[in-house]
């Protein structure tokens, strides 16, 4: 997956005027673009081994779709967006349909005192994400709290923040203090993210415990600390599991992570609002990722997208993509 919050090239930017005198107030003025030449080349290196390389124009036709819809949008002022098609990963489910996208870095523009001309920065810290057939950023491992007793990952459910003309926003937060935002489309409209239950929640911690206090007693000598530890954590998690009602086993799993609980403190409050810091628990569903007639098919489209705070013209123009952009449109792209 191409992208991090900070993004260096090693190839040095071209001028974008002639060379002269120039001032970084003209720089912040320059006409740019959505559809600037992009300086990375395509991504296509992590692809699906699975997928026929011949048919990856199949996936990059659907792509440039979105890079049409780029160029449909108000002219930015000073930035420009240099889209890269993606082909990246493998399917949620085995042989569903293949992960592509665009992934689109927006550079500001900035007087450069030696040449006296105005060049594409080099580095930026905003990004737009267009992941077909994936949640990408959405699941990435910082969101990951520990896997179901069947294996499933077990995610931390970002916050929603309202709507985004139809659909719901959601603020991720990978870098504390710094929220993302992403909308999920899908036929229905239904996420595919499914809330964790108090129970299932809990008989995944019993497992994680019962694996180390395994691994713990196949030592030879056994740590003897480290073995009643893991007994009484243990015990906590049964005792908590066995207090709660068939109501409240049900209920979904809003924990203590961001202060923290310890197992068998009486103290320590496992499950909390998302008011008192909270993190809802969910699992990824697999019915929008299964198989389908082709997997060149669009079952769900993520749109995500960070903002860097340091420059005003791609602040700017994240604003102007939220307000212009045509989601509907790429609402129907998806194959029902």
């Amino acid at each position: 997956m191409i992208g991090i919050a900070s993004f260096v090239l090693v190839i040095c930017c071209a001028a974008v005027m002639a060379q002269g005198q120039c001032t970084d107030r003209e720089a912040a003025q320059q006409p740019g673009s959505w559809h600037a030449k992009n300086r990375f080349g395509d991504e296509l290196a992590n692809a699906d081994r699975t997928f026929p390389k011949n048919q990856y124009a199949l996936l990059l036709n659907k792509a440039d779709k979105v890079i049409a819809m780029l160029k449909a949008l108000p002219t930015p002022i000073g930035a420009e967006a240099q889209p890269i098609h993606s082909i990246s990963g493998t399917p949620y489910v085995k042989d569903g349909p293949v992960p592509f996208g665009v992934d689109v870095p927006i550079f500001n523009y900035y007087c450069n005192p030696n040449s006296r001309s105005i060049h594409v920065g080099d580095e930026t810290g905003t990004w737009i994400y267009f992941y077909f057939n994936s949640v990408g950023w959405l699941a990435n491992e910082r969101m990951v709290r520990g896997h179901t007793v069947n294996g499933a990952k077990i995610y931390q459910m970002p916050q929603q923040k309202g709507d985004l003309r139809g659909f719901a926003l959601l603020s991720p937060e990978l870098n504390v203090g710094n929220p993302d935002e992403a909308i999920i489309i899908t036929a229905d409209g239904s996420s595919p993210f499914k809330p964790l239950s108090r129970e299932k929640f809990l008989l995944s911690e019993q497992k994680k415990y019962q694996d180390e206090l395994d691994k713990l007693l196949k030592m030879s000598p056994p740590p003897a600390f480290g073995v009643a530890q893991r007994q009484s954590e243990l015990a906590a998690i049964s005792n908590l599991l066995n207090s709660l009602s068939p109501e409240e086993k049900q209920q979904q799993a809003i924990v203590n992570y961001r202060y923290g609980f310890t197992w068998g403190n009486p103290r320590s409050k496992v499950f909390v609002t998302e008011a008192q810091g909270g993190e809802p628990l969910v699992t990824l569903e697999a019915a929008p990722f299964k198989p389908a007639a082709s997997r060149t098919a669009v079952k769900i489209i993520t749109v995500y997208w960070r903002v860097s705070k340091s420059t005003d013209a791609e602040s700017a123009a994240i604003r102007q993509f939220k307000e212009n952009f045509d989601f509907q449109a790429l609402r129907k792209m998806l194959d029902q």
